[in-house]
């Protein structure tokens, strides 16, 4: 059987990811001790929550605790699933107990009952769900969930819970073992967890956390349903076509939607149709093997049966194992197998097949789950930047076209086009340079910029950043914020020769001009990233109309950066002597102009900042794209001596940076400026 799919090209009108549907949602998921998820509380979008951060930051844990919980994945919990943080109460919770144990031979009862109190206190795996309805929402099967009689509450809470099923026992069979044959209390753990802890289910009161009771899977069941889409690295393009992921998908939903389909049925008939005329020609082709059977007494003796020979063309028999998914280019006629055809484009069918897939399934369950989550991890894996954008676009326009399902999905991802596609609502960066991880909500970020003087138009700047450019600073380890295309083209060279640890972070660079530096701060200072500004000084004479001057002569500076965040003053002379600790706050540093050598003073700009830290290299050097910005007006070579005096004009003539930038790159050994190799090598410090 061959399923035939064309390419098309995609649509180029762009899709909001949203969705409709009912107001029952899940608001908010509280996870405690597990993994890097100490103390996590993660707000959910309506529609689309997204799940971003730096690597180890906790972002695949948010979904390995909701495949445990609803046993999507069926490995127990182990010991190494709790936090780091909570292993020594368990240490705690032992010398509790031997404690407890030394009182009861004692008979002191006080101490028995204050150590056994501890003994008890043990961490938990904790994962808590928050839900919110409308009055008039049908919540029947919300009802085993709903703790409170108040007509004026509209939320529900239940929790997920793995905890050690009895302390005491736990610890009294490790003594045993221990005296038996001495081990790790950690190690005996690990080998045992599964078999001494349990998992609950509860509904709680918010208000009042003593007020709970035990809910049954089935009655989870009917509120919720949790479907998972996971990286899909097993997809593969060998030529010898052994995964066949996509047919199988094609397999699976026809399995799914056998019932109440009428073209499955259709096929049911046909299928059937053709069994009956298989049985006859069964009949004929093994009537040999008939007569030679009666010959052995089958059929004559007692107790030995009739055979025959019966076809069961049943439709999901027919179709496992021969299901096979053709492409054909648009306007071709000519099919190729599924593995001849690219990574991305079976990623993304396959993607959007398991959506297809989960909408069919729920739509036949009887109750439908009120609630519905789908977490899809790291769409991106084998998909292109544009494809990328497709997919959201996609995944959207699904969603989007379905009134009647009320679905919030869950993305975890590194890329920075996804992202992009996004906008900032949704966006949940997950922040680990802070023990426990924190989790900053960008909806929160942007309902305060929204309030904030002037917050709008640096939304809309973020915004329009995040489209045009990478949003690398999601994901990064540091940013660095720089002028322009010189300090991006040489700044490899310089961390190279000054800070050579750098090169193992990922560094985020970003464009972004002396302007518009100090747009950023709001979202830096919010994402609590480590973040060097490396700009200009600009300094301007004000008494003749703000004109670009040189350091020396000029006043003030005109960099907002400088003047409105960091070091915050506008005094070329404040601005000269600012100490380290003026140009940082908390993970910011800012990186301006400073005399290399103080008898020859500061550069304005990078150009003239270079000329001033390396004189007597570019007055021997013959340079291709800005040879005449470093002669006399006689044409001769100006000296180290008239570079250092005559900086200013040289660095106004250069013309075109790039070219400059290109001519530096030829050199070798030369000076990295003294602030940016100040900035630099903070940056290389442990944050």
């Amino acid at each position: 059987m061959m399923l035939l799919l064309s390419h098309e090209a995609p649509s180029q009108t762009p899709v909001i990811l949203s969705i409709t549907g009912g107001f029952m949602k899940a608001t908010k998921v509280h996870i405690r001790n597990f993994r890097l998820l100490e103390d996590t509380e993660i707000a959910l979008d309506d529609a689309t929550t997204m799940i971003v951060g730096r690597n180890n930051s906790g972002k695949t844990s948010v979904v390995e605790i909701f495949r445990k919980l609803t046993r999507a994945d069926r490995t127990p919990f182990g010991f190494d699933d709790l936090s780091l943080s909570a292993h020594d109460r368990f240490d705690a919770a032992l010398a509790a107990y031997d404690e407890m144990v030394a009182a009861q031979a004692t008979g002191d009862s006080d101490a028995v009952e204050e150590a056994r109190d501890r003994v008890q206190d043990l961490p938990t795996i904790e994962l808590t769900l928050t839900v919110e309805y409308a009055a008039d929402d049908v919540i029947s099967a919300l009802a085993p969930f709903i703790m409170d009689l108040d007509p004026d509450r509209s939320d529900a809470t239940f929790v997920f819970q793995l905890r050690v099923r009895d302390p005491e026992a736990t610890f009294k069979e490790y003594r045993e073992q221990d005296a038996r044959k001495p081990m790790d209390l950690h190690r005996f753990l690990r080998k045992r967890f599964s078999s001494l802890t349990t998992t609950s289910i509860e509904a709680i009161d918010a208000q009042d956390p003593s007020n709970r009771r035990v809910v049954s899977d089935v009655e989870l069941s009917r509120l919720i349903s949790v479907r998972f889409i996971y990286a899909q690295n097993q997809i593969d393009d060998l030529s010898s076509d052994a995964t066949r992921n996509l047919s199988k998908g094609f397999e699976s939903f026809f399995r799914s939607n056998q019932t109440d389909n009428s073209v499955a049925e259709a096929i049911d008939d046909l299928l059937e149709s053709a069994g009956a005329d298989l049985d006859k020609q069964y009949q004929e082709l093994f009537k040999a093997i008939y007569v030679d059977l009666q010959l052995f007494g089958v059929g004559s003796m007692p107790g030995l049966p009739v055979l025959s020979v019966v076809s069961q063309l049943e439709s999901v028999r027919v179709l496992t194992d021969n299901a096979r998914l053709y492409y054909s280019d648009a306007g071709q006629t000519k099919q190729l197998p599924e593995a001849h055809n690219g990574l991305g484009y079976s990623k993304l069918i396959f993607t959007i097949l398991q959506f297809i897939s989960f909408y069919e399934e729920l739509k036949r369950s009887t109750p439908e789950p009120s609630i519905q989550l789908i977490f899809v991890e790291e769409p991106e894996a084998h998909l292109h930047p544009q494809m990328q954008n497709v997919f959201v676009r996609s995944i959207g326009g699904f969603i989007g076209s379905k009134a009647d399902w009320n679905v919030q999905v869950v993305i975890t991802t590194h890329s920075s086009h996804v992202v992009a596609e996004s906008g900032f609502e949704c966006i949940r960066y997950f922040d680990n340079s802070e023990k426990p991880m924190q989790v900053r909500d960008l909806s929160t970020f942007q309902l305060r910029e929204q309030k904030k003087d002037g917050g709008p138009e640096t939304l809309r700047f973020l915004r329009q950043h995040m489209v045009l450019n990478r949003c690398d600073m999601f994901f990064a380890d540091q940013l660095v914020l720089i002028e322009g295309a010189v300090e991006r083209l040489l700044l490899p060279t310089m961390i190279q020769n000054v800070a050579p640890d750098l090169a193992h972070k990922y560094l985020s660079v970003i464009e972004v001009g002396g302007a518009y530096a100090h747009l950023f701060r709001s979202i830096i200072e919010f994402l609590n990233v480590q973040t060097l500004i490396i700009t200009d000084i600009d300094s301007v004479d004000p008494a003749d109309k703000r004109k670009a001057a040189p350091v020396a002569s000029g006043t003030v500076t005109s960099n907002p950066t400088l003047k409105a965040w960091l070091p915050a003053k506008d005094s070329i002379d404040e601005l000269l002597v600012v100490d380290a600790a003026g140009k940082t706050s908390n993970r910011v540093r800012v990186a301006y102009q400073v005399p290399d050598d103080p008898q020859a003073g500061a550069g304005r700009s990078f150009e003239e900042a270079f000329i001033l830290a390396n004189p007597e290299l570019l007055a021997g050097a013959r340079l291709a794209g800005t040879e005449r910005a470093f002669q006399n007006p006689d044409g001769t070579r100006k000296s180290t001596s008239e570079l250092v005096a005559d900086s200013w004009t040289v660095a106004t003539n250069i013309g075109k940076k790039t070219d400059f930038a290109f001519d530096i790159a030829l050199l070798q050994g030369w000076n990295t400026p003294l602030y940016i190799k100040e900035g630099l090598e903070w940056l290389s410090q442990k944050p």
